[in-house]
């Protein structure tokens, strides 16, 4: 069984663009930390978190969702935090990671 780094789950989030982020309103937001306790060398470092993520370019669509902002805000995050971005059944699913 191969060993799976910390930020693996990232490469597999679908394509989210502005005006998705924008649509979302009432749907339940979770906030999920990735790599927050793991050694950041190499290939999990913050800066390959966000290129292997879904989130670039999103920020400012995810900082003027007050939805999104709100959820982040309430856990001591906000959008620059964001690395990848799922979406699910009235679910949005907020990786995050603070570098």
């Amino acid at each position: 069984m191969a060993h799976l780094k910390c930020g693996d789950k990232l490469g597999q989030l679908g394509n989210v663009t502005p005006e998705i982020v924008g649509a979302i309103a009432g749907e339940t937001v979770k906030v999920v930390p990735v790599c927050q306790y793991s050694s950041l060398v190499g290939e999990q470092s913050p800066d390959l978190l966000h290129a292997v993520g879904n989130a670039g370019g999103l920020h400012p669509s995810i900082g003027a969702n007050p939805v999104l902002d709100g959820a982040l805000d309430g856990r001591g995050y906000n959008e620059d935090h964001v690395v990848g971005l799922a979406l699910g059944d009235n679910t949005v699913v907020l990786y995050v990671h603070k570098s």
